[in-house]
């Protein structure tokens, strides 16, 4: 990764435990060779984005749908 984005292996590891900061632009660029959003890089790429656009489309349901919901959760647990 160091060689790839033209820095040093110990500038790198010195970020990896927190040592140093990248600037900005560095960030980017970081994100960008490990294929991800900064908010990813912060969030996670799975599950927790998975379970924030949950979170998020759960605010729109109706007391009717949120009844179905509970039925299926309760049905998912005890399998």
């Amino acid at each position: 990764m160091s060689l790839d984005l033209g820095k040093s292996g110990s500038y790198m590891r010195s970020i990896s435990i927190g040592k140093a900061l990248p600037s900005m632009h560095e960030f980017l660029r970081i994100c960008e060779y490990l294929g991800v959003t900064p908010q990813e890089f912060f969030t996670g790429a799975g599950d927790e984005t998975d379970r924030i656009n949950i979170f998020n489309r759960l605010q729109d349901l109706n007391d009717g749908d949120i009844q179905k919901l509970q039925t299926f959760l309760g049905w998912m647990e005890e399998k």
